[in-house]
């Protein structure tokens, strides 16, 4: 997910904030009285990113639509996620990416979910978090973890591991690198 830009097209949903998540859009999302668990599941099925901001009761306050692999969400956005939880989803249901951790640790949020057909992983804001480099350092060292590691996931996926699963395991297992490293954990909750 890309949450560095923000953009400021669309109409006021429902609830007053700018969102692109519109009822005359055909991959309108209604989020109204859906718990965190229905919307996971729900999202898990869509086959472009789709986030869902709930707040300190559990409430669902916004919804935003994204493509297959990104979210821009407005400034106001922004400013309503601090201390909430966002999720959204991985149509491939992969970990989350670096911009994920960054939208994170810049709204301060709660929690950032990332679902998928098998359950959710869960990214917690904590000191650890505050304390990670520029996003562009952070970038840099997935991306050489991923060249590093890849190699390993194609042959595993030549010798009959599915594809989706492969992306799956890498992505875990460039969480676990980086997690030694920053001491960020990454938390998975099975469906």
């Amino acid at each position: 997910m890309n949450g560095t830009s923000s953009t400021g097209t669309g109409a006021r949903d429902r609830l007053g904030i700018i969102t692109n998540n519109n009822r005359g859009d055909p991959r309108y999302y209604d989020f109204d009285g859906k718990d965190l668990r229905l919307v996971e599941s729900e999202l898990s099925q869509r086959t472009f990113e789709t986030a869902v901001c709930f707040d300190e009761s559990g409430k669902a306050i916004f919804a935003q639509l994204g493509d297959e692999d990104t979210i821009r969400f407005t400034k106001a956005q922004r400013m309503r996620m601090k201390g909430k939880v966002l999720t959204h989803n991985h149509p491939l249901g992969t970990p989350p990416s670096p911009e994920d951790l960054y939208i994170l640790k810049e709204n301060r949020l709660k929690e950032f979910r990332t679902c998928g057909r098998r359950g959710a992983y869960v990214l917690k804001y904590s000191g650890q978090v505050e304390k990670l480099p520029d996003f562009s350092i952070l970038s840099d060292e997935y991306d050489a973890l991923l060249y590093r590691l890849r190699p390993k996931y194609v042959i595993k996926a030549g010798r009959g591991l599915d594809k989706e699963t492969a992306l799956i395991l890498l992505g875990e297992e460039i969480w676990k690198e980086l997690g030694k490293k920053y001491g960020v954990i990454l938390e998975f909750e099975k469906r």
